[in-house]
């Protein structure tokens, strides 16, 4: 069944494995991959967290919606604190305006596994993870451009990896979630890192699909002592690599099913 908050908080503090991942992806925004091409990465959810909602509620969760649905509940949608998972992929109406992704009545519902580390390069939804990436030719590939102008304007130097005390490859960098509601985000080094250039900081994360607006970067969705999902980055694979446990098209209210 779905994890409540406090489970998903423990889920975090011990860094548990996501069994499968989920990638929510509307209709009209079918690619045949799990994003839009030009994409190396993409944000998924953890399959075990979303089953038994509701398709649109698992959207509303990982697209950012939820303040649409109790707005006293969801007050602080809008502050810094209260960050999404990622930004509405490229869904537009007839006369050609953009519109909210959890609102869309059908979504392909696809299934990842993770019991192989290749090819899907499996990271946290962090700001750290985000950077790591971002400033590795081989892993950004075609769009190594991008890579090579983010390492000019540090100087050709990445991130470091070691921080607060934490070994470089964690890339939550707290023990415990409820430590970004208390003090500095230990996220805003690595925040600050991509964002560098402000103009050119959303080349980078388009390349993730996030958004510099509307992302917490912290590794889940929530904040205020609730948390609703965690997020992790993937390679942008083709619906037809052996990774991809299941790709059914859902109504957005149709029951996710308990798969795990």
């Amino acid at each position: 069944m779905t994890k409540d908050s406090e489970q998903i908080r423990q889920r975090l503090i011990l860094r548990t494995r996501p069994g499968l991942l989920i990638r929510l992806i509307p209709k009209r925004a079918f690619t045949g991959q799990l994003g839009p091409f030009h994409r190396p990465y993409v944000c998924f959810g953890d399959y075990e967290e979303m089953q038994g909602l509701t398709v649109q509620d698992a959207a509303r969760r990982l697209y950012g919606g939820v303040d649409d649905t109790d707005p006293e509940k969801y007050s602080g949608y809008m502050s810094s604190k209260w960050r999404v998972a990622w930004h509405t992929e490229t869904i537009k109406s007839e006369e050609g305006f953009p519109e909210p992704a959890y609102l869309e009545d059908e979504f392909y519902v696809v299934t990842v596994r993770t019991d192989q580390e290749e090819p899907l390069d499996l990271f946290p939804g962090t700001w750290k993870a985000l950077a790591y990436l971002a400033t590795d030719h081989h892993r950004m590939g075609a769009a190594a451009q991008v890579t090579d102008q983010l390492l000019n304007i540090h100087g050709g130097t990445r991130p470091p990896l070691e921080h607060y005390g934490l070994s470089g490859e964690d890339f939550y960098l707290y023990r415990d979630p409820a430590e970004q509601d208390r003090g500095l985000d230990p996220q805003a080094a690595y925040y600050a890192y991509v964002a560098a250039d402000s103009g050119f900081a959303n080349d980078v994360l388009d390349l993730f699909g996030v958004d510099n607006r509307c992302w917490r970067g912290g590794g889940y969705v929530g904040a205020y002592g609730e948390w609703y999902a965690r997020v992790f980055l993937g390679r942008n694979l083709p619906l037809s690599s052996p990774l991809i446990h299941s790709c059914v098209l859902m109504h957005s209210q149709d029951i996710l099913p308990t798969l795990l």
